[in-house]
């Protein structure tokens, strides 16, 4: 089997196994892995609760920051421009209407009181200029809170459904990055009658959710900068995604909720990686329980990452052909055709360095590394600039966090 393939059922299995570990230490009956690249960690923790008697209950939850956010919008909608308008909102006028749930019409209403084009690229500073112009700009206000107001019941009534407001001690498994989906979660869960906040079991966490308790495998914020510096979020993510589309809201259906999916993107690619996944959890299922699962899995994260880490920012032009071709969306759009990383011209791969990236030019792919790659026979020197790019990141987060300390 391919390098990658395996490399990747590794760490699928350590973070998996660590995630139940954790919850057991806790006293957690249920974990609620997250869509959409909770998949395959949900798939394999059924496995290992049931091979290994684990009293665990697993489910796989469907939501995205769209789906979550959107629902709260109107109790707060400066805080959702504010979301729009920052890194993870959109690079267009469209991404940010698409987000805030504006129909066509009203989209194109919105960009022209505006006087904005939808499909120009936005930088860092237009979107901070962007943010105050929406929230006094009614053809933006009004078709947004209208949304917002229909989707909360059933948002909420989909969260009770799943158990969520149950006296049951659960717990999220999720991806992580920056914490705001425990965040939103937990606003939500006030409205059902659950204060306080979640606990959550992440990949990862460059900043900590504001809400609730959490505990990072791989690195937590302001802890293990070295990781922090190698590591490829959206390639986690593109790996371990569901063969099912995103999820742009809920609705109803004979007396309960039901997620409303976009177009799903199957590919060859994900298909192998799916097949090695499905290998791997089987023969860990068959294996005896370790006696500590946090233990075992804490043991095996330095030789793991010896693995990984080159996988993710030193990639063989085999791993980059296989894992670039994943469908992935930088944008909130999900187009066909996209790609985790498509071959780039060299001006393309100098335009997504550090200093572009700090004048506020968009990367041009969302795994450079892998781009690279695939793209020029020689790639080390773009491997050391895009080292330099993550590691001003996890500087940056590092620092941030410390401040808010």
């Amino acid at each position: 089997m391919d390098s990658a393939p395996v490399i990747l059922a590794r760490a699928l299995g350590d973070f998996t196994q660590w995630a139940l570990g954790r919850a057991l230490a806790a006293g957690v009956r249920r974990l609620y892995f997250l869509s959409r690249d909770g998949w395959y960690p949900f798939r394999l923790g059924e496995a290992l609760c049931r091979g290994w008697d684990l009293p665990i209950e697993c489910r796989y939850l469907y939501g995205s920051r769209r789906a979550w956010r959107l629902p709260l919008a109107h109790r707060d909608p400066a805080r959702l421009v504010g979301q729009l308008c920052g890194k993870g909102g959109g690079a267009t006028l469209g991404d940010i209407l698409f987000q805030a749930g504006l129909s066509p019409r009203e989209a194109g209403a919105a960009a022209a009181s505006l006087g904005l084009p939808q499909e120009l690229p936005l930088s860092p500073g237009q979107r901070r200029e962007l943010a105050p112009r929406l929230l006094v700009c009614p053809a933006f206000l009004h078709p947004m809170e209208a949304v917002s107001r229909r989707a909360v019941g059933p948002f909420l009534g989909y969260l009770r459904q799943e158990g969520l407001g149950e006296d049951v001690p659960w717990a999220l498994v999720d991806s992580g990055w920056m914490g705001s989906t425990q965040d939103t979660l937990g606003e939500a869960l006030t409205l059902l009658g659950r204060p306080g906040g979640p606990r959550g079991y992440y990949a990862g966490l460059y900043r900590a959710p504001r809400r609730g308790q959490w505990e990072g495998f791989f690195f937590q914020p302001g802890e293990r900068l070295a990781i922090q510096a190698g590591f490829e979020p959206s390639l986690w993510e593109a790996a371990f995604a569901a063969p099912h589309g995103t999820v742009l809201g809920y609705g109803p259906r004979d007396g309960g909720f039901v997620p409303l999916l976009g177009e799903a993107r199957p590919s060859p690619a994900a298909a192998r990686l799916e097949e090695a996944f499905t290998q791997w959890g089987e023969r860990l299922a068959r294996q005896p329980r370790p006696r500590d699962l946090v233990s075992h899995a804490r043991r095996d994260l330095p030789g793991l990452w010896e693995e990984l880490r080159p996988l993710m920012a030193r990639p063989t032009g085999e791993q980059a052909a296989l894992l670039g071709r994943l469908p992935f969306s930088q944008g909130p759009r999900e187009r066909p055709g996209e790609r985790l990383a498509p071959r780039l011209s060299r001006v393309e791969l100098a335009g997504s360095c550090l200093l572009p990236r700090l004048l506020g030019r968009q990367a041009a792919s969302s795994w450079l590394p892998g781009s690279a790659a695939r793209s020029v026979p020689q790639p080390e020197k773009w491997f050391a600039a895009f080292d330099r790019l993550r590691l001003a990141r996890a500087l940056s987060f590092g620092l941030r966090e410390g401040r808010e300390r």
